[in-house]
């Protein structure tokens, strides 16, 4: 069963225990050496055997003078545990690292019909193609039916409830492929069945399956099955980076000897990935996120070095626990999050399980009584209205969820929806796969303004752009922007709290470490002269330095008056204070026809204010991580919890 794209936590929830809200159980050195060893005795049971599963199409020249792969798959560059692929004209060779503290395993795919004649050099020999497979998980499954192409070799699944691929499902019912689950309230599929020709389809006249087992159940497999299948270990979910996940395609299509396919599939993937990313990087705002729901009064959030925390920073996403270095998520308590994640503007991976493509916010927090109480109520992305639901695509009964499995495997998808909500005026191509927003709240407002992208006429913006050095996060402006800096800039600059707005930018090249750019953006009935401007810039940064006692600088780098469509200067003038001609500070920056256009009125430079007060007191130095996946699915699908994170 896969497990999509936020995985896991790696062990049950812990509760916080006072001031210590970071809690790991680093593997002891003998618990490390006793893997390593079941690792390498495992590796070494199923090497040298030549795998007398049935295959495809069996050649009868097998002497080297052919080459039997004259088309490959294009090199493996992004993955981590795909490694040494090396041809010959009889097989190719290829490793998968499923452990990070044992052996890869070293496979040898043949041409059918030449695994007695090639030497196994103390790899596992596999034939391909293959006739017939299991696939264990759904993540898997989906490149097999979408991108390789090649459901027709599908003979068995794991678990068909939790499948959400309708073609899949067709195929099951018409009873082409079985499940090895047929009880919608189990989990867990008893591989002893991959022994019952019944199952597999096989017979006295057939040679056994090929299955493609999860990483995570190498060890229970080959104990159900005591060695009599022969089987492949798919480590995607692994992955530590989006494009390395993907990669597996390319595996999975030179398994299937469908190269062409597996290298067109990761072409497209990989350039759709990297357009939605370059989008996101020119986007103006940098909003601030929390992950996934919490499970009971645990809530997880990924740590730096893992695959949650790569899809967050190509989205141009900024969450706490960027930078800490960690690979594994932390748990925290319901007032820690509210403590750490209370000011962020976005709540992505929401939902409740089974899962609706159109829950709503009301619905939400009415489930959850005493979460909303504690903590979802005290979020400003709740009472903002900007929670976001991974659950567009789910079964009818909504025990499956495509996000968890085409998902999985299709960082392209998932990043255009996260630039799309994130940046909703960058140019990303189509509409919403996997997301949806839960909308506003009924009985809960916005403690601060938020602002149309663009200003209706008559009204305008102006827009004080400003960095505040001392060794602050963002996350310290941002914690204290509704208590300190919205009211000081209310009273100091005469400005009604409903038009005035605070957003954190996107960090240009060569910023300098501790410092936070910061867009200050007022609404004003236009026009507005530019001594006008000059002066509310110079509020603007009064306020700032008031509400900011901790910063060393509070500079303003330049005021900007913003127009909308069809007011005057609308498509003249620069929207960056250098000759530039991004528009203004609307988010996704070059905008045309419909976009702002931004009159600059120049830089402030001498309103740089020196605060001359040390920054240490201020910061927290949070090192606490963040989780892989929404953690709920995982508890209520009752999936045992993996000790590594994907």
């Amino acid at each position: 069963m896969e497990r999509g794209t936020f995985m896991p936590p790696p062990l049950p929830p812990q509760r916080r225990a006072g001031p210590l809200r970071r809690r790991r159980r680093p593997a002891t050195g003998l618990a490390l050496l006793a893997t390593a060893a079941v690792v390498a005795v495992t590796a070494a049971s199923v090497a040298h055997r030549a795998a007398s599963q049935e295959c495809l199409s069996p050649v009868s020249t097998c002497d080297g003078s052919v080459d039997l792969f004259p088309t490959k798959i294009d090199p493996i560059l992004h993955s981590t545990t795909l490694t040494n692929v090396t041809y010959t004209p009889i097989y190719a060779d290829i490793d998968v690292t499923v452990d990070a503290e044992g052996p890869p395993l070293r496979y040898r795919f043949v041409r059918c019909g030449c695994a007695g004649v090639a030497p196994a050099d103390g790899r596992t020999v596999v034939s391909i193609p293959p006739t017939r497979l299991y696939v264990g998980d759904t993540s898997t499954l989906s490149q097999l039916v979408t991108e390789v192409t090649a459901l027709d070799r599908v003979a068995v699944i794991g678990n068909v409830f939790v499948t959400y691929s309708p073609t899949v499902q067709r195929r099951v019912a018409a009873g082409l492929t079985r499940s090895l689950i047929t009880d919608p309230s189990e989990f867990i599929p008893d591989y002893t069945q991959l022994l019952n020709n019944t199952v597999t389809g096989g017979g006295d006249d057939r040679g056994p399956l090929l299955a493609l087992v999860p990483a995570r159940d190498r060890s229970r497999f080959l104990n159900e099955t005591a060695q009599a299948v022969p089987f492949v270990s798919v480590g995607e979910l692994l992955e530590l980076t989006p494009l390395g996940r993907a990669e597996y395609v390319q595996f999975l299509a030179l398994l299937t000897d469908r190269p062409a396919q597996g290298s067109t599939a990761f072409s497209f993937i990989r350039s759709s990935y990297e357009t939605s990313k370059a989008a996101a990087a020119a986007a103006v705002r940098r909003p601030s996120v929390l992950v996934g729901f919490p499970v009971g009064d645990s809530w997880t959030q990924p740590a730096e070095r893992s695959y949650a925390a790569a899809l967050l920073a190509d989205a141009n996403l900024d969450h706490r626990y960027q930078g800490n270095n960690a690979t594994t998520p932390t748990f925290l308590d319901l007032p820690s999050t509210v403590e750490d994640f209370g000011s962020a503007d976005l709540w992505i991976n929401a939902g409740l399980f089974p899962g609706s493509p159109d829950l709503t916010l009301d619905q939400l927090l009415a489930a959850n009584a005493t979460q909303t109480e504690l903590a979802f109520a005290r979020l400003e992305s709740v009472r903002c209205g900007n929670v976001w639901i991974n659950q567009r695509e789910v079964s009818a009964d909504g025990m499956s969820n495509n996000y968890f499995e085409e998902g999985a495997v299709r960082p392209d998808k998932v990043l255009a929806d996260l630039v799309r909500l994130a940046h909703p005026t960058a140019a990303i191509p189509g509409s919403f796969n996997y997301y949806y927003s839960a909308g506003q709240a009924s009985n809960l407002s916005c403690p601060h303004a938020t602002l149309p992208v663009q200003p209706v006429p008559p009204d305008v913006y102006v827009d004080t752009d400003v960095r505040v050095t001392g060794g602050l996060s963002r996350w310290d402006v941002e914690d204290v922007l509704v208590s300190r800096v919205y009211p000081e800039l209310t009273a100091e600059a005469n400005i009604a709290a409903a038009d005035v707005e605070v957003f954190v930018d996107t960090p240009p090249e060569g910023m300098p470490a501790g410092a936070v750019d910061l867009t200050v953006r007022v609404r004003r009935t236009g026009p507005v002269a530019s001594d006008s401007a000059e002066e509310l810039g110079a509020a603007v940064v009064r306020a700032l330095d008031t509400s900011l006692p901790l910063a060393t600088d509070v500079t303003s780098r330049s005021v900007s008056v913003v127009a909308g469509p069809g007011s005057p200067g609308d498509g003249g003038g620069n929207g960056n204070g250098g000759g530039g001609t991004s528009g203004g500070n609307g988010d996704g920056g070059g905008l045309s026809g419909g976009g702002i256009a931004g009159i600059v009125i120049g830089c402030l430079a001498a309103l740089a204010l020196a605060a001359l007060v040390g920054a240490a007191a201020f910061r927290r130095g949070r090192t606490r991580g963040a989780a892989d996946r929404d953690a709920y699915w995982a508890a209520q699908e009752a999936r045992p919890m993996a000790e590594s994170t994907a």
